[in-house]
């Protein structure tokens, strides 16, 4: 409990009413605990200045190849919590610029949020290194060159 009130938790998407068993546990999480909101789906120009407002951001998505909220927090030099499932995981090296939990393991997701919640101090380090990933793997520089590439081997 300790911990819990240490976290700010914010819940950002659609809640896909087709599924509502979690619909209605998300909607009883919000009104239980003091720190757990839930905000809908928004802009991309409202999801880059909420990207800029936060300290971690987590990506527990069970399959999602290439998740661009998660190259947006990388380009903002956030440190990154994803799931093994998550595209971007091929790029995280364990605490040096970003974390990888297995998909659905709950308790290994806490371990790294305690661990994160413990070394406040090692957020911004992890963060440039994240953003190193993406100039290295995302930019629009890096982007272009390789559809470059791609075009040019399809013209040959």
């Amino acid at each position: 409990m300790d911990i819990r009130t240490k976290l700010k938790v914010v819940f950002v998407g659609r809640l896909d009413e087709s599924d509502m068993i979690y619909v209605n546990k998300i909607k009883i999480l919000q009104s239980q605990i003091d720190n757990f909101e839930w905000i809908p789906e928004m802009t991309q120009e409202k999801l880059n200045r909420f990207i800029q407002c936060i300290d971690v951001l987590v990506c527990p998505s069970r399959d999602d190849p290439m998740p661009i909220v998660v190259t947006q927090a990388m380009m903002h030099e956030k440190v990154c919590v994803i799931s093994e499932n998550v595209g971007q995981a091929e790029f995280i090296k364990q605490a040096v610029n970003g974390f990888v939990f297995p998909n659905e393991d709950p308790r290994t997701l806490m371990s790294i949020l305690v661990w994160l919640l413990e070394n406040k101090n090692r957020h911004s380090m992890i963060g440039k290194a994240s953003r190193e990933i993406y100039k290295n793997e995302f930019s629009e520089n890096i982007m272009e060159q390789r559809l470059s590439l791609i075009i040019n081997e399809l013209l040959r």
